[in-house]
């Protein structure tokens, strides 16, 4: 897929974008680690992207964010979806935002993945050997925004992040 961002006007070219992010990540033959117990209450250290190259190994927060940063670079606005002790990751399939970086409404989310305007999906099936497909990624997406509305705790969107002046943590690796 070209890799143009927003340029086409067409979800469909979007959607095959996010795919072939999809495909080359699962094509790293990643690992999957297990979160640290506390990462649900006190959070977790995440591994940078050269980190996770080097070590061949994700956590599902690390991979969520790799997926959001590889977007981002594509051109396209990722978002990051947060649940009790579980992350995944979106991508607007349209050039828009939430209106705030934080959106604690799974209605809202589950609205705009219902009206094509946004896919979430299943970073870690990426990490499977072999990996999953990007249609079961999405599929498994879509199951997590079904959980009770307890289970769910934030969606983070970063163009909205970005235009509220968040910018990304400096990265010390080598490409």
């Amino acid at each position: 897929a070209l890799l143009n961002g927003y340029q086409s006007g067409s979800r469909e070219a979007v959607l095959a974008q996010v795919a072939a992010v999809y495909a080359t990540i699962a094509a790293e033959e990643l690992a999957y680690a297990n979160p640290p117990a506390s990462f649900g209450s006190q959070g977790q250290k995440v591994r940078t992207p050269d980190r996770i190259a080097s070590g061949r190994i994700a956590t599902c927060l690390d991979s969520a964010l790799l997926f959001a940063s590889c977007l981002e670079q594509a051109g396209l606005n990722p978002v990051l979806l947060l649940a009790k002790n579980h992350a995944f990751a979106g991508c607007w399939l349209t050039k828009q935002a939430f209106p705030e970086p934080t959106n604690e409404d799974v209605q809202a989310v589950r609205k705009r993945v219902d009206s094509g305007e946004l896919v979430v999906f299943e970073t870690t099936l990426a990490t499977q050997q072999p990996p999953g497909t990007f249609r079961a990624a999405v599929a498994r997406g879509r199951d997590h925004l079904t959980l009770d509305e307890a289970e769910f705790e934030f969606a983070i969107d970063v163009a909205a992040a970005r235009r509220r002046h968040i910018v990304p943590l400096p990265t010390h690796g080598e490409a």
